[in-house]
Parts: structure tokens; sequence; C-alpha cells
């Protein structure tokens, strides 16, 4: 899980890793991300 201060910042890494097109490649906003983290490292 990455994250980014902004959009910009997102879509450069995106360019710069080849992966503007990439389907897997998906973002969310602050609170989706929280939460989405939540259910990924849960103990």
């Amino acid at each position: 899980m990455n994250f980014f201060w902004t959009k910009n910042d997102l879509e450069a890494w995106l360019k710069a890793a080849g992966k503007e097109n990439d389907p897997d490649v998906y973002a969310y906003n602050l609170d989706e991300a929280i939460e989405e983290s939540y259910y990924t490292f849960e103990v």
C-alpha cells in the first residue's frame, strides 16, 4: 500500500512505474484508505 500527498504525486509515480493503465492500481481517498487498512492489517 502506497500513500501519496496529491493526485499529481500518484500520477507521477504511476507514469514512472509504467502503470498508467493498469486496472489493478487504484486510489482511495484518505477515509477509504484508513478503512481498507483495518481489513488488511487487522490482528
